[in-house]
């Protein structure tokens, strides 16, 4: 992003105890605001931390997923049933 550039639900702060983006929540579910911090610090660069908070920008802004269905459900569904053996 480039100096005085923005980007939607993203923003970088930067104080006497460090500097990074932060990630604000679209819709957050409690209707206060929610928001995750990303400290240049911490991930170890400018880049990585904007990165970071736009990935965790996306997943917010993404409509939920379908729960999936479990691997032993699908796979007993398409297996027939054991015949036992002739003694």
């Amino acid at each position: 992003v480039r100096p005085g550039g923005s980007v939607v639900g993203l923003r970088s702060w930067r104080d006497a105890k460090g500097a990074g983006w932060i990630a604000n929540h679209p819709s957050p579910p409690s209707g206060k605001s929610l928001s995750a911090w990303y400290s240049m610090r911490k991930w170890g660069s400018w880049r990585l931390a904007f990165i970071l908070a736009r990935l965790q920008r996306q997943l917010w802004s993404q409509p939920p997923a379908a729960p999936a269905e479990s691997p032993a459900s699908s796979v007993s569904a398409s297996v027939p049933p054991a015949v036992p053996a002739a003694a």
